[in-house]
């Protein structure tokens, strides 16, 4: 058996971005690297957020409270591993807890010594401030997509992943449209920061290479060749098997994340075309277009200013309902105190 990477010195650092924009396949491209230990994702650390802040050493009873929470199931989507604290030392700063639970992940299988190591959640972007208090020197890579294939993507998967409102086309569609837009315009206010780097998916998988070797001079890694060979150490089906999935979850993720074991392609860049009615297009476009533009997607239809209006009026009570969950799902997993919510996840 492989021994895992290791780390004491690894600065920890964030990959954001609405799902199905290409977080999972820059993960694995970072993971590919001999000094980049990059890591699906998982919500230990903005479930544990209050509580990291909260001490400066955690003593032994600590870190067995932390381990006991790190077996409850309080991450907000499907997740291959589960952390876990193996070391007998204490005490330990929230910064030496944090490494331990990375470098304790099952999905590693090669040894390296790690330089950086990357955290991908899509959650982290609407929690950047939360990620900033307990790693305030942390580096984000911001990846962004066509909102219309991004939308597309998540249609298809939404069902099999989370009950939406309700099945229907067009709230859904209205659903997935606001959910985009509030992602990106979070993504957009940070852009002008130092220590975050945009990528388009689209530029990822037309131009690789000169995509890659623009995100490792800000990461300040040497790029390596070997990145673009990811696909030939996913064993998707190794990790699958290895982690607490149900068999549907399972097959929900064979079917979501298949594509990693396949060199990068552009197949997936207009594929909205295909899965998209005009009709909802246009809802895109209306909900979408202002953050699509800053972000650099332009090619954009015109619409009537009364089209505009009725689709902005019709979707208010969809914007009310989105922000309503979002304010309750923050509460479960994030707002209350936390023998709270580890008595709620214990249930």
């Amino acid at each position: 058996m492989n021994k895992k990477a290791t780390s004491t010195t690894a600065s920890v650092n964030f990959i954001i971005g609405m799902g199905r924009s290409g977080t999972t396949l820059l993960t694995s491209i970072l993971n590919a690297h001999s000094q980049i230990y990059a890591n699906p994702e998982n919500n230990f650390l903005l479930f544990l957020a209050n509580y990291l802040t909260s001490k400066k050493e955690f003593n032994k009873e600590d870190i067995a409270y932390i381990n006991k929470i790190l077996t409850l199931n309080t991450n907000t989507t499907l997740t291959v591993w589960k952390g876990k604290i193996e070391t007998n030392k204490s005490p330990l700063t929230k910064e030496q807890l944090v490494h331990e639970i990375y470098m304790s992940s099952s999905i590693q299988t090669t040894t390296k010594e790690v330089k950086a190591i990357y955290d991908k959640n899509p959650e982290y972007t609407v929690h950047v401030d939360v990620l900033k208090t307990i790693f305030p020197d942390a580096k984000y890579i911001a990846i962004t997509r066509n909102y219309l294939d991004n939308i597309a993507s998540r249609k298809r998967f939404g069902v099999k992943t989370r009950k939406r409102f309700t099945n229907t086309n067009w709230v859904s569609i209205y659903t997935l449209a606001i959910s985009w837009d509030y992602y990106n315009r979070k993504i957009i206010r940070m852009l002008d920061k130092e220590k975050i780097f945009h990528i388009r998916y689209e530029d990822l998988v037309e131009e690789p290479i000169t995509t890659l070797k623009r995100l490792f001079d800000f990461i300040e890694i040497s790029y390596e060749d070997e990145v673009l060979n990811y696909h030939q150490d996913i064993n998707l089906n190794s990790k699958i098997n290895r982690s607490q999935l149900s068999e549907t979850d399972k097959l929900t993720i064979k079917e979501m994340h298949g594509n990693l074991e396949k060199p990068i392609f552009n197949k997936r860049v207009g594929v909205w075309e295909q899965q998209l009615t005009k009709r909802q297009r246009y809802v895109c476009d209306i909900i979408c277009r202002n953050s699509a533009k800053k972000l650099g997607y332009s090619e954009l239809k015109e619409y009537s200013l009364f089209y505009q209006i009725s689709i902005s009026i019709i979707s208010i009570p969809f914007k009310v309902l989105y922000h309503s969950y979002l304010i309750l799902k923050d509460l479960k997993y994030y707002k209350l105190p936390l023998s709270i919510r580890v008595h709620f996840f214990t249930k």
